[in-house]
């Protein structure tokens, strides 16, 4: 598995910056999925959890719920070589929203990885 990893750069060469380090991909892919407002991308107006949106807003016990809501419905959409562990913790960190999701790649089970989505 070899792919772009996100965000995207360009290396010295000219070249996007790929990897094939399956965590590193799989971490880009839900970062994208996870703050990709619904409607964002052309031709797929579904496709998106959305929680940029919510970096903004204040942090309170609906917006924890509400990102915690669209972090668990993402599930679905998460390509078949990713397995989320379960984790999702949504909390603050000096008062905004912090996100963190654990999950592991199908091609090396062993390893949990984490993605940690935040205002920046």
């Amino acid at each position: 598995m070899i792919g772009p990893t996100y965000p995207l750069t360009i290396g010295d060469d000219g070249k996007i910056v790929s990897s094939s380090d399956s965590g590193v991909l799989a971490s880009s892919w839900i970062r994208q999925y996870d703050l990709t407002r619904p409607g964002g991308r052309p031709m797929r107006p579904t496709w998106g959890a959305g929680l940029q949106g919510l970096f903004f807003d204040p942090y309170d016990d609906i917006s924890k719920a509400l990102a915690t809501r669209r972090l668990k419905d993402a599930q679905a959409f998460l390509p078949v070589v990713i397995d989320r562990v379960g984790f999702i913790d949504v909390g603050r960190a000096d008062g905004k929203l912090v996100a963190e999701e654990h999950f592991r790649v199908l091609t090396d089970m062993a390893t949990e990885h984490s993605v940690t989505l935040a205002e920046e």
